[in-house]
């Protein structure tokens, strides 16, 4: 069976018309050119205001899967800035949960009762429903290993492998596992398969481990992120706050009391290109939608995302960054709230391209505590910007992703990569593709 966005399903213009125009909300405490950005049925066409996940494929096409009345829905947004909504019976009618996309541009999809679905990249469906290893489970949450190896979490089955062929395997509490309740996996760049249950974290690393708030620093028990920054650090969610496990096994808890984190309810979490950590929480209150951004040491910042009046608890139910660095966070009634963080485009979408390689001056300069500068790239490159001391030591990483060709401004706040303020001093910015580099020089003066 073949199903493509060009051929079925309902199609839907991104609002640049006032019949499906976006609803924009600058929001003062975001910094620089930051705005947030909502899809919801009403602005867009989305299929449900009630989003339970969310993946981005190797294009960068953003991919979401709700729930509507009971049913599920996926929602596909691509570089057209189009929304496409797959027409009822390709997918079947059930909750989408989770997705992840295989290493061939596969996309797998977890339902609640229907069982395990794949949108190949060639555009063509499969289903796994009558597979006897995963009939009448419900999967709670999907991700994909570096061996292409698909692991499901289930409400109470337990946690299974898959080849994506025919080899299952699977491991529960009579075996591996000390809860068959899991609410996330993750597979981190080492390839160990990270579980989050209600009973705390169970752990396959040349072995099965078992962390809990008893035997480790974790914070609380019920478990429902992970992410991984580009340190190798593991940033755990859970309902008492947030666990950062390092490399060498050394925890750090944050939670409301001892941070910036808005609440200890943490339902997501994801890491921008510029290293900073983004939390997504479960609602304590009514009309309460908040996230929160740690950006090292003590610089936080709390977001509400809260866009129209509700009588109900809104949660965020998920979190991923885009190839361009944005936020795309889903909510169980809001729709998806997209946080633009910079670098942001400077040049009109219609504008000539950049012809050069170009990092301009920043200003202010002298500065204090925060200066802008401008940079452009003649074609899509892996981008490095850098801050260094007067003695080279690095200070901070403003940016470390691709980047389409463009005008960029990107800003420094005058803060070394723990979070904490940089001393008065020269410092050098750097713009490093694969292909050129260059440096220039600035002050900071308190």
């Amino acid at each position: 069976m073949s199903d493509s966005p060009s051929q079925k399903g309902n199609h839907f213009k991104r609002g640049f018309i006032p019949a499906m125009a976006l609803l924009f909300l600058l929001v003062a405490p975001l910094t620089g050119s930051a705005e947030i950005i909502y899809f919801d049925t009403d602005n867009c066409g989305l299929s449900s205001d009630y989003v339970k996940c969310s993946a981005i494929d190797n294009k960068g096409d953003k991919w979401v899967g709700t729930e509507v009345t009971g049913y599920g829905s996926l929602n596909h947004f691509g570089s057209d800035s189009l929304w496409f909504v797959f027409a009822p019976g390709v997918m079947p009618n059930n909750q989408i949960t989770s997705m992840a996309f295989d290493t061939g541009g596969n996309l797998w999809i977890g339902t609640l009762t229907a069982g395990l679905y794949k949108y190949s990249s060639l555009s063509e469906w499969q289903s796994y429903a009558a597979d006897s290893n995963i009939s009448g489970v419900n999967i709670s949450s999907l991700t994909v290993d570096k061996n292409n190896q698909i692991w499901i979490g289930t409400l109470g089955s337990g946690l299974l492998r898959f080849d994506g062929d025919s080899a299952w395997a699977k491991f529960t509490m009579a075996d591996s596992l000390n809860d068959n309740r899991i609410l996330a996996i993750f597979a981190d760049k080492a390839n160990r398969i990270w579980v989050g249950t209600y009973s705390g974290i169970d752990l396959l690393d040349s072995g099965w481990h078992y962390y809990d708030s008893l035997n480790s620093l974790l914070p609380g028990n019920a478990v429902r992120a992970f992410a991984e920054d580009r340190s190798g650090n593991i940033w755990i969610g859970t309902n008492a706050g947030a666990a950062r496990v390092d490399q060498s096994g050394n925890w750090t808890v944050f939670d409301s009391l001892n941070s910036g984190l808005a609440s200890n309810q943490i339902s997501a979490i994801t890491v921008d290109s510029s290293g900073n950590i983004w939390f997504g929480h479960r609602a304590t209150s009514a009309q309460e939608i908040m996230v929160s951004e740690w950006r090292g040491g003590t610089s936080w910042q709390v977001i509400n995302l809260d866009h129209v009046p509700l009588s109900l608890y809104v949660d965020i139910t998920c979190a991923v960054t885009d190839h361009s660095g944005n936020i795309w966070f889903g909510t169980n009634g809001e729709g998806v709230a997209v946080i633009k963080v910079e670098p942001m485009a400077v040049s009109a979408r219609n504008d000539p391209r950049p012809n050069r390689f170009y990092l301009g001056a920043n200003y202010p300069n002298p500065f204090n505590p925060a200066t802008s500068f401008e940079f452009s790239l003649p074609a899509r490159s892996e981008v490095d910007i850098t801050i260094f001391d007067i003695l080279g030591r690095k200070v901070r990483t403003l940016l470390h992703d691709s980047r389409p060709a463009g005008s960029y401004i990107m800003r420094w706040e005058g803060r070394n990569d723990d979070g904490t303020p940089a001393p008065t001093g020269f410092y050098f910015y750097r713009l490093k593709t694969e292909r050129e580099a260059t440096t220039r020089k600035m002050l900071l003066l308190k």
